[in-house]
């Protein structure tokens, strides 16, 4: 929810909100210690930004920053979650790029994002926003980040069953 009631699937997610979704969804064991120069202790997301820190999933940027408030991008619920599934010791198959060359936009995807979205659309876990774009750079919104890991949770599971017969 929003923090009011409400879930609000056409609203923004905040990049705060995707990580305690995606930590608590991968059931990730908390180890909330250290900070960032813009996360501190008692900060709400503390300890979901600060597991996905120790468990690989998100890195300050140059400043020692995780900006947790700005909406979060496609591209950035994209790669975190294909950090995510690594860090789960899960591993999606490594799909060729040129599977994104048939959006519009796909020059838009930050090289550290590429094979992200390489290997979600090829697992089925994204789509494009319409017919022709995957929309990197836009902001998600809370309907979208709720269906990438209900899908990415599912894909996962089918994986662990194919590999259990």
């Amino acid at each position: 929810g929003d923090g009011k009631g409400n879930f609000n699937p056409s609203g923004n997610i905040t990049r705060a909100e995707f990580i305690k979704l995606l930590v608590a969804s991968l059931s990730f064991p908390e180890t909330p210690i250290g900070s960032f120069n813009d996360v501190s202790a008692g900060d709400w997301y503390h300890r979901w930004v600060m597991t996905a820190y120790r468990h690989g999933i998100v890195e300050p940027d140059e400043k020692g920053m995780f900006m947790p408030n700005p909406p979060i991008t496609r591209q950035d619920i994209v790669y975190y979650s294909v950090k995510a599934i690594e860090a789960a010791g899960n591993r999606l198959e490594q799909a060729p790029l040129y599977i994104l060359y048939r959006f519009k936009d796909y020059d838009q995807i930050s090289p550290f994002a590429q094979s992200s979205f390489a290997a979600l659309y090829y697992a089925g876990i994204i789509n494009g926003v319409g017919s022709d774009k995957l929309g990197p750079l836009y902001p998600a919104t809370r309907a979208e980040a709720a269906t990438i890991i209900y899908r990415m949770l599912q894909a996962l599971e089918n994986a662990n069953n194919r590999e259990g017969l």
